[in-house]
């Protein structure tokens, strides 16, 4: 029998949610504290600005920030988790 996904993604940009997931997604960890601010702003707001301006993409820098994020955050959550 298999096993229900523990995870589902969308792409949810300029849908359901009013702007664009990826940098909303970094703006959230930076105000959660998962990332460092003085690090990640500015890197964040870079990347958003190429994004917008058509200068980068999926086959550019972007996702490696995303993944970062991404790397980051599960890192902290298994951080807390290992520590009562």
């Amino acid at each position: 029998m298999n096993a229900a996904p523990k995870l589902a993604l969308f792409d949810l940009d300029n849908t359901l949610l009013d702007g664009d997931s990826d940098y909303a997604w970094a703006q959230f960890l930076i105000e959660e504290g998962v990332l460092h601010p003085a690090e990640y702003n500015a890197k964040n707001e870079y990347f958003y600005e190429r994004y917008k301006d058509g200068t980068a993409g999926p086959d550019r820098a972007t996702p490696t920030l995303a993944a970062r994020c991404v790397a980051r955050a599960v890192h902290a959550a298994q951080d807390t988790s290992d520590h009562p």
